[in-house]
């Protein structure tokens, strides 16, 4: 007998990779599926959701990222600094800037949506980019720049609304409890002392060292010289990546 659909679907999948016949794995197949389904009528599933990890609960406040040094820098906030969600959002969000510059960073956007319990009311914060003022379809004209290259191309930076974003959030939603410059200093910390980078956040690093090798000449001089590398080379899982230029 199976106590949970866990260990069926262990022995299942054990099942599945000494189990040639198609028909066969198709079974195993179904089986699985309909023990994650999330409309069974199995009494050992009667959780109504696919996902195998509880959604967390709290009472004093919670911060959710896709770097656990950051969150954890957000709940220093809460905890630490007597900070409110916008103090720990935004340390947070510089947190990440820092750790994962493949997914955001200082030289981009910012976009948050912020509800107020007291009036029940959502406001939303546009910290979007603008594209340059001498930035004109005829200036483009003349460079004949088409779409495909624009994408990639230096026209294609807007100036940066992160930071302003911010700064704006901090100024009208911060508790006063805490400056600014305590809300960015773990994030500064992390990029002056370094941190260790994560197999994801590796993964999509390496991908786009290709469009920031592209602007490096052969002239410019070694691989030191290529920035967000170490020596040439987007860092390893677990390697120590430092950022003092932007601490």
């Amino acid at each position: 007998p199976f106590y949970s659909d866990h260990s069926f679907e262990h022995c299942a999948m054990a099942d599945w990779h000494s189990v040639s016949n198609k028909s066969k794995r198709n079974e195993i197949r179904s089986c699985i599926f309909e023990s994650r389904s999330p409309t069974s009528t199995s009494t050992q599933n009667p959780l109504p959701f696919r996902s195998r990890r509880s959604p967390f609960l709290c009472r004093n406040g919670c911060v959710s990222s896709s770097q656990p040094l950051a969150s954890s820098i957000g709940l220093q906030i809460l905890r630490e600094k007597n900070g409110n969600a916008t103090d720990a959002a935004i340390a947070t969000a510089a947190a990440l800037a820092v750790l994962e510059p493949c997914s955001t960073g200082l030289g981009g956007d910012m976009f948050a949506l912020r509800y107020d319990s007291s009036s029940k009311k959502v406001e939303a914060v546009n910290g979007s980019g603008r594209s340059p003022s001498n930035l004109t379809i005829d200036a483009l004209s003349e460079e004949e720049v088409n779409g495909g290259e624009f994408t990639f191309s230096p026209h294609a930076v807007t100036v940066p609304g992160a930071a302003l974003g911010w700064e704006d959030m901090f100024r009208k939603y911060g508790s006063g409890n805490v400056s600014f410059e305590e809300v960015l200093e773990p994030a500064a910390k992390l990029a002056e002392e370094g941190f260790p980078v994560t197999q994801i956040t590796s993964h999509n690093w390496n991908n786009g060292m290709r469009l920031i090798k592209k602007w490096i000449h052969p002239g410019d001089g070694d691989d030191s010289v290529v920035p967000m590398s170490i020596d040439g080379e987007a860092p390893k899982p677990g390697h120590i990546f430092k950022n003092m230029e932007m601490a």
